[in-house]
């Protein structure tokens, strides 16, 4: 999902780019831009994403205004079919998977809640010769390099958004559903 603000509510389009680990295009496609927009690349053999081979792709955003490029951002990208089933359990790509994992807070011990990557880096590979591949965040949602790092080195996440949302006794319980789903939106 792409959620773009258009000021000037011309004519914009948007062309999305999606490149393989060696940066060769493998899908692309140019949209009408639109405030809120979804919108599907074919990729017609995708080398799917899992935690024994976490093959990332790049897909590259290009907002255009009269044929000109006028903003991009590019995201690493995980292809993958994830699955939970009543008989078989979580299922990845169609594999029942288990889950071995630990639970880890947003800091970094010593070096307090800024966690520079290279120590997010260390500690997940430590986790990741000790058999781990899924993490559990704990109440707050994590830096983007975390997630990155995640995705990059393969690793399940099992995202806590926050421990309480409702009933809580605290100022969780001023906000709306709106303002839930708002928040979750962004």
């Amino acid at each position: 999902r792409i959620a773009i603000v258009n000021p000037t509510h011309g004519a914009q389009q948007v062309r999305l780019t999606l490149t393989d680990d060696q940066g060769e295009k493998q899908a692309e496609g140019t949209f009408p831009a639109a405030e809120r927009m979804q919108e599907t690349l074919v990729l017609p053999r995708p080398s799917l994403w899992s935690p024994e081979t976490p093959v990332l792709y790049t897909l590259r955003a290009e907002l255009m205004t009269q044929g000109q490029v006028t903003d991009v951002i590019c995201a690493p990208v995980g292809i993958r079919e994830i699955a939970f089933d009543n008989e078989e359990g979580f299922l990845c790509n169609g594999q029942k998977r288990k889950m071995w994992g630990v639970n880890l807070h947003h800091d970094g011990g010593a070096v307090g809640a800024a966690v520079p990557p290279e120590v997010w880096r260390y500690r997940l590979e430590s986790l990741k010769k000790l058999g781990v591949n899924t993490i559990r965040t704990s109440h707050n949602p994590m830096a983007e390099e975390f997630y990155d790092l995640c995705d990059e080195m393969g690793f399940f996440v099992v995202d806590e958004f926050c421990d309480k949302w409702q009933e809580s006794r605290m100022y969780f319980d001023a906000i709306t559903d709106e303002e839930r789903l708002e928040d979750l939106e962004r």
